[in-house]
């Protein structure tokens, strides 16, 4: 069986066993809705849905410039000064060798 034909049954049977779980009530609706609530809410709230999506799409371009612009400094002005480059070449190298899971929750408590 090919690899994309899994992932789509794979995806079909998770469907399948939210669907089911909703219906028998072993879910919570309140923590997972059932599906045809998600469709529902989906076709009622659209606008409210566009207008939120286009907002953190933006959000998202704009954090994604911003330290793109900054990385981008950051790594001229390293890499123009000597001394800068080979002090901060040691922080970086080992920056690279913390996994980014490790990472997420330190920065989101930052943030």
């Amino acid at each position: 069986m090919r690899p994309r034909a899994i992932r789509i049954l794979l995806l079909a049977g998770l469907f399948t066993v939210w669907l089911a779980a909703s219906a028998l009530g072993w879910t919570n609706p309140i923590i997972i809705a059932s599906p045809d609530a998600l469709v529902l809410a989906l076709l009622k709230d659209f606008p409210r849905f566009a207008e939120a999506l286009s907002v953190t799409l933006a959000e998202i371009g704009a954090s994604i410039a911003i330290g793109w612009t900054a990385g981008v400094a950051v790594g001229l002005v390293a890499g123009r000064f000597g001394a800068l480059s080979r002090l901060a070449a040691p922080i970086l190298t080992s920056a690279f060798a913390v996994p980014l899971i490790v990472l997420y929750p330190l920065l989101l408590a930052w943030v």
